[in-house]
């Protein structure tokens, strides 16, 4: 989970734990050279002629082997979207039944040729696989018959440093490796280029179906693309609760971490931003276990106002901090009613 330093107007990045193996079996990459040209130029046009902020990407092609028990991706070509895939800002779902003639085509020259997984841009800096991405891929992977695909990340002016990734032009690419053997965790892996890649061996069966792809998603929070109304998010809680409330940023999950004390008892919280953003209001989660109580929902959340009354909720006056200002009346209640097993009938008139 990435962690947030104090907070501040810079939203901490999302990090995913690697798997810890020797370097020596990790699963590789190997490019062919002069590859990331021709799919820099396929975003390049794609956003001439449809704007930027969209996603858009490809099948990435070539032949699947096995090197000491490891998966070993040989790519050596590249298969757009399609002209029928559908883009959005959120998200891309390829034209299959085009890419299965392009991959065909593909076979009559090389039999060899396979489906090695896919590439896709991501408008912003997210370069790793969102969790939209992950349910995606790991459906490809256990349909596929080597169990095992390569993905790749693309952002476009990303400064964050990585020896894992690779540059071309503006162009950051970051590849992972999804496998069976690896528990369906992706790894993130440097590739190595080639002047040539073989393709030896009896026909390739595919990698997986271009069908079986299903449709990525790397949705953010509407907030981060609202500059100005995070910077007033920030401001808000800072002048209220100062260093003591942190930003966080875990995949697709913008939240706000604070412990609430009450009565010398304290209580970790979340409160998390719903991807409607300021149109409906956030949610605040106990990292603990709660007790029973009658303002308590699934998940260890707390009720803290009703989402079907807009009255309620004001998106041009209230912020995240607001909801600390209820979290803390809320465990105030809780302590309240552990003890005298009622809930306080102010408090209950305020949290219908």
């Amino acid at each position: 989970m990435a962690e947030g330093a104090s907070v501040s107007p810079t939203v901490a990045g999302p990090e995913r734990k690697p798997c810890e193996c020797p370097l020596s079996e990790y699963p590789s990459v190997i490019l062919a050279r002069g590859l990331l040209e021709p799919i820099y130029q396929y975003i390049c046009n794609f956003q001439q002629e449809r704007g930027t902020g969209i996603e858009i990407g490809g099948m990435l092609t070539g032949q699947f082997v096995r090197q000491e028990g490891w998966p070993v991706f040989k790519v050596n070509g590249f298969i757009g979207a399609g002209p029928n895939a559908d883009c959005t800002e959120e998200s891309v779902l390829f034209d299959t039944e085009y890419q299965s003639r392009a991959l065909e085509a593909m076979r009559v020259r090389e039999p060899r040729t396979g489906n090695m997984g896919c590439i896709h841009l991501h408008p912003d800096c997210l370069d790793v696989c969102s969790e939209g991405d992950l349910l995606a891929d790991i459906e490809a992977v256990k349909a596929s018959d080597t169990k095992a695909l390569v993905f790749s990340i693309v952002t476009i002016n990303n400064p964050r440093p990585d020896p894992l990734s690779l540059f071309h032009r503006n162009f950051k690419f970051d590849f992972y490796v999804l496998s069976e053997e690896l528990g369906f965790e992706y790894r993130h892996v440097r590739p190595v280029f080639a002047d040539r890649i073989v393709l030896a061996g009896p026909p390739a069966q595919g990698g997986v179906p271009p069908a079986q792809f299903r449709r990525h998603c790397a949705w953010r929070p509407r907030l981060l693309k609202d500059k100005k109304r995070l910077v007033a998010e920030v401001r808000a809680m800072e002048e209220r609760y100062g260093g003591r409330a942190t930003l966080h940023l875990d995949g697709n999950l913008l939240y706000w971490r604070y412990t609430v004390v009450e009565s010398g008892r304290r209580f970790p919280i979340q409160v998390r931003y719903p991807r409607r953003y300021p149109f409906e209001p956030p949610q605040i989660f106990s990292e603990l276990p709660l007790p029973g109580s009658p303002h308590q929902m699934p998940g260890n959340e707390l009720c803290w106002t009703n989402r079907l009354a807009s009255s309620e909720w004001n998106p041009a006056r209230d912020t995240a901090a607001t909801c600390i200002h209820a979290a803390h009346r809320w465990f105030a209640c809780l302590l309240v009613y552990l003890t005298l097993h009622k809930w306080p009938a102010e408090a209950d008139d305020e949290l219908r």
